[in-house]
């Protein structure tokens, strides 16, 4: 049986500076930061030439991001990569869609930059933060943000990265005490992680409505690929429930270690991350330590990445 190959999408926080600039000599990729420009985003600008500050902020983060993953992913393709599945981490499923032909780059661009804005806005309006829990399980975890919450002060489980690996957003005040209440249960670090808001819990949930009206306004397609989703860790077909899914996943969590799996599970054993940073590659490794990993980090990465998979 032949091993199937998935792409695989960076989210917001692997941002860095200088992020895609090694591509930019490669016409595949270069076509991509062209576009980009010409839809009214400074790509070159900001993702070669801006500044760890800079990149911070959730609406120059998110289209940086989405922009560099997809010139990746069409560099792999123009050197004869071929994918039969996609998934990406929170943001980065916007990449995933358009890899799979669900939108086109023009739609999932603007999409991108209307999402960041809208979450952007939505955390000045309700401030939060996240934080990475390390060594402990999904349902002590669980268990420490409910009793860390308190009403509206409250904080909740936003990714599940890998085992052992959870995400937690939330107010501020209700972060510190669940880090508090996490190694009191045993984790062994519980780190803050520098975005903007509280993503992907419940203080995002005027975002979620916001975009929801939004998204009526593009044309969602069929996946030319199997796509599977960071809100239920399965695949979907239907381009009116990837519609869907795709608004509900601003405020739910991120399910990245059932995706995994489940893609695992359906016979794909060889993940590239197309995108800034290393990030997914680590958490392939911890997931299914038996997976052939690779990423797009550096020139060296991708032909590393070629040479396996094309």
């Amino acid at each position: 049986m032949m091993t199937k190959t998935a792409a695989i999408f960076p989210g917001q926080g692997t941002q860095q500076p200088g992020m895609g600039e090694w591509m930019d000599g490669y016409p595949a990729a270069s076509r991509i930061f062209d576009q980009a420009e010409a839809l009214g985003f400074p790509a070159r600008a900001v993702c070669f030439e801006a500044d760890a500050d800079a990149l911070k902020q959730t609406e120059t983060a998110q289209p940086a991001l989405f922009t560099v993953a997809v010139a990746a992913y069409e560099l792999l393709r123009s050197r004869g990569a071929q994918f039969q599945a996609v998934a990406g981490h929170s943001l980065g499923e916007y990449a995933a869609l358009y890899a799979a032909a669900v939108v086109s780059f023009q739609d999932a661009l603007r999409l991108v930059m209307e999402r960041g804005r809208l979450m952007a806005k939505a955390a000045k309006e309700n401030p939060g933060g996240m934080s990475a829990v390390i060594g402990l399980e999904d349902e002590a975890v669980a268990a420490v943000c409910e009793e860390a919450s308190q009403g509206a002060d409250a904080v909740s489980p936003s990714n599940f990265n890998s085992p052992g690996q959870t995400v937690i957003s939330g107010s501020v005040s209700a972060l510190e005490r669940a880090a508090l209440l996490a190694k009191e249960a045993g984790a062994r670090l519980v780190v803050p992680i520098p975005v903007s808001g509280a993503f992907h819990s419940p203080r995002m949930r005027s975002a979620q409505d916001a975009l929801e009206a939004e998204m009526q306004q593009f044309a969602f397609h069929p996946p030319s690929k199997a796509f599977y989703s960071n809100v239920t860790g399965e695949p979907a077909s239907s381009p009116e429930t990837i519609r869907a899914l795709a608004v509900q996943q601003v405020a739910q969590p991120v399910l990245w270690t059932q995706s995994l799996q489940r893609m695992y599970a359906d016979g794909f054993a060889v993940f590239v991350e197309a995108g800034s940073g290393k990030g997914l590659t680590n958490l392939v490794k911890r997931t299914i330590p038996s997976a052939a990993v690779y990423s797009t980090d550096s020139e060296d990465d991708f032909k590393e990445a070629i040479d396996a998979v094309a």
